[in-house]
């Protein structure tokens, strides 16, 4: 979860976490074995401020939510709900 400062561009901000992350996966790269890489693609959803505590439960449960709703099956949900037409080479 992260407060992004209008002047900052989400896709600087996504870029800069894929570098600095990939470099400390390939420092780590016994942790992370099947690590091949980021994807081109990714999805950001806003929320209100109000709504921050019930994103950050959402977050730490999310190994067990995604044993109920496989990750695929919400993301396709959250791209509904916004309105954006589904392809699915967006998660490969």
């Amino acid at each position: 979860m992260i407060n992004l400062h209008p002047s900052v561009r989400l896709s600087d901000l996504v870029r800069d976490i894929k570098l600095s992350t990939s470099q400390w996966i390939k420092q780590n790269r016994d942790l992370f074995p099947q690590f091949a890489g980021w994807g081109k693609e990714y999805g950001a959803f806003t929320y209100a401020l109000r709504d921050k505590e019930m994103v950050a439960n959402y977050i730490k449960n999310q190994r067990v939510h995604h044993q109920r709703e496989f990750f695929e099956e919400e993301y396709r949900k959250h791209l509904q709900n916004a309105e954006i037409e589904w392809n699915d080479y967006r998660l490969t």
